[in-house]
């Protein structure tokens, strides 16, 4: 179990006896303000409780959906535009406007026991078409086939605006000709 800062301060009542708790090995300080009674936590547990108001989102959610079996180098966390700017280097943080951020969010337990904010796979797709040019070709020409047909929920997509321009992107994604035709109605 991960504690923050102020989860030991309400259980210890002050920073000397923190300080006190991990001497003692009782709790054990994994980065600055995270705490935990065991001496390893998953990074992914840390860095969802270090952002608990962040939604995961890009090439870690894909990850996550096992949309792409390649493995994000850095989280990748989607926050509020009037949030504060995320410094770790673990992170790469992504504006949203407020209004949107929780649209599509889900609670996803991850292997390892893990819980995360995500968003589902049909926040994802739009995300793929609407970050389309800063996606390699290496990653999208698996996630468009798996993300259009796969286990969404949607049987159709229908799309009214630039329906030209996703066409072709799906078309220059997809290697099989078995995904090359998708009718949008």
């Amino acid at each position: 179990m991960i504690l923050t800062y102020n989860d030991c301060k309400n259980k210890y009542g002050s920073q000397y006896n923190i300080n006190k708790a991990i001497k003692n090995g009782e709790l054990y300080q994994l980065e600055k303000g995270i705490y935990s009674y065991k001496s390893y936590e998953p990074e992914l547990q840390i860095i969802s409780t270090k952002y608990p108001n962040a939604v995961f989102t890009m090439n870690s959610a894909f990850y996550y959906h096992n949309l792409t079996d390649t493995i994000p180098e850095k989280y990748h966390l989607a926050t509020s535009k009037s949030s504060a700017a995320i410094s770790d280097k673990r992170v790469i943080q992504r504006y949203e406007n407020s209004a949107t951020l929780e649209l599509g969010v889900i609670i996803k337990e991850i292997d390892s026991g893990v819980s995360i904010r995500i968003y589902n796979k049909e926040r994802m797709l739009l995300e793929l078409i609407r970050n389309k040019n800063n996606i390699p070709f290496t990653n999208c020409h698996a996630l468009v086939p798996l993300t259009i047909c796969s286990n969404l929920t949607a049987k159709k997509i229908t799309i009214t605006k630039s329906i030209n321009n996703i066409t072709n992107f799906i078309g220059y994604c997809c290697s099989s000709s078995k995904y090359s035709t998708i009718l949008f109605s």
